[in-house]
């Protein structure tokens, strides 16, 4: 089963990897490299840093390249909101997609809209416009109203898209299973305190207590997510019902815990295990055990959450 195409290698090939590959003997290993790079950001980490009350609402206000007012600029609805234009369809079809070319609110917000229309959910799920951009204009609100640098709306946005491209490239999953996939991609960040885990356990914070340190971040984003939803006209899942809404909220809050960094190994042993089994008994097997589609699932979105450094340099080096 193969993830990516000859192109996709090529674009990978040009990417943020090219870095490490010296030009000429005199260039730097990649050990110098990775110490320089780290070297910085403990240099910054000192400078900008200090301990705080870890339960209290963040002071930390990062340094943005730019007009700071497009971090809060807000998004309000109209009827143009939704029209995609060519772009957007093109943008589809790009792994190295940037989201931070779109300067306007209702551009990137809309980027979602195309996603989905474009795998046709909206059709198949009965997704009202207006309740889907009282959604997309709330989960806006929730990333960024900590002015998080990297686990914003964009990032969101970014790794949807990734989701989408690899579900297009290498599945053949359900509609309800990737109607699952493309919105926990959406949601898998919502409300990030802008700190680690690590950091959240090992000050017991609120976020670590509720969840007794089992991936408090993640337990939270699905929480935030599924808490948005609760009201009706923001509820992009209303017209899923019965068993499919049990599973779909299932498949929503598996897909998010697996992006913790701590599961990674595990969630890799058990992908290695998928894919060995399914070259001894063939593909036509795969897909029949909801295991298989657990962990698939899982890989597939924790790629996409990590997709960053495979796209152009230029794209990359954004994130």
């Amino acid at each position: 089963m193969s993830i990516f195409g000859d192109a996709d290698f090529e674009k990978i090939a040009n990417s943020l990897a090219g870095l490490y590959v010296p030009d000429e003997i005199n260039s730097p290993t990649t050990e110098e490299v990775l110490q320089r790079s780290l070297s910085i950001k403990r240099d910054k980490l000192q400078k900008d840093f200090s301990f705080r009350d870890f339960n209290a609402p963040s002071s930390f206000k990062p340094k943005f390249e730019g007009d700071n007012s497009k971090i809060n600029a807000k998004v309000e609805f109209n009827k143009d909101f939704l029209v995609p234009t060519d772009g957007d369809e093109a943008s589809l079809h790009d792994w190295s997609f940037d989201v931070y070319k779109l300067e306007n609110p209702n551009a990137k917000a809309r980027i979602a809209w195309v996603v989905l229309n474009r795998m046709n959910m909206m059709r198949k799920f009965k997704v009202d416009p207006e309740v889907f951009c009282n959604f997309i204009i709330k989960l806006r609100q929730k990333y960024n109203k900590n002015n998080n640098p990297f686990h914003n709306f964009e990032h969101a946005l970014s790794v949807m898209h990734a989701t989408h491209y690899l579900i297009r490239q290498t599945t053949n999953f359900d509609d309800l299973v990737q109607f699952g996939l493309v919105t926990s991609a959406l949601c898998h960040d919502t409300d990030h305190t802008g700190r680690t885990n690590a950091f959240e356990i090992a000050k017991s914070t609120k976020l670590a207590l509720r969840y007794h340190d089992r991936s408090p971040l993640e337990q939270h984003h699905a929480a935030v997510s599924l808490k948005i939803m609760n009201l009706k006209k923001q509820n992009i899942f209303q017209n899923v019902e019965g068993e499919d809404y049990k599973k779909l909220k299932k498949d929503f809050i598996s897909n998010i815990l697996f992006t913790d960094m701590k599961e990674h190994m595990e969630l890799v042993k058990n992908f290695k295990d998928l894919t060995k089994r399914i070259e001894e008994e063939g593909e036509e097997n795969f897909g029949w055990n909801q295991e298989d589609i657990r962990i698939y699932s899982g890989m597939l979105l924790h790629c996409a959450d990590l997709s960053g450094p495979s796209k152009v340099f230029p794209v990359a080096h954004k994130w």
